[in-house]
């Protein structure tokens, strides 16, 4: 699989490689993998991966201070949506360490997953 980097380069930045799969089936924002994996997308993919397509599944570790700093930009943002989702995922850096966030690269496109699993 060929990727144009330059065209994602903001959005790779801090992401490492994790894994690549072959597409087994799609239903609205859910993919399941070849290797079993379940990816969860925020929004309905459907009709933009098929069967058979090939992802690359990106990681990216994300410590106790990048999260504290990214809820006090939502904080001055005034966004409360995001803003419980961060509060979670800072509990879970401070009991772990780090906080692991996914995401994958399909046909040049970037996308953020809500949920990785395998």
């Amino acid at each position: 699989m060929l990727i144009d980097t330059d065209l994602l380069f903001d959005d790779l930045v801090g992401f490492e490689f994790y894994h690549q799969c072959e597409v087994k089936a799609v239903i609205d924002d859910k993919v399941k993998c070849d290797d079993g994996e379940i990816l969860e997308f925020y929004e309905n993919i459907e009709h933009l991966i098929e069967e058979y397509d090939q992802i690359l599944i990106l990681k990216k570790r994300q410590t106790l201070e990048d999260l504290e700093g990214f809820k006090s930009f939502l904080i001055e943002r005034n966004n409360s949506e995001l803003l419980k989702s961060v509060e979670a995922n800072i509990e879970v850096a401070r009991r772990v360490g780090v906080y692991e966030t996914f995401a994958c690269v399909h046909d040049d496109t970037f996308y953020d997953l809500h949920s990785f699993s395998y």
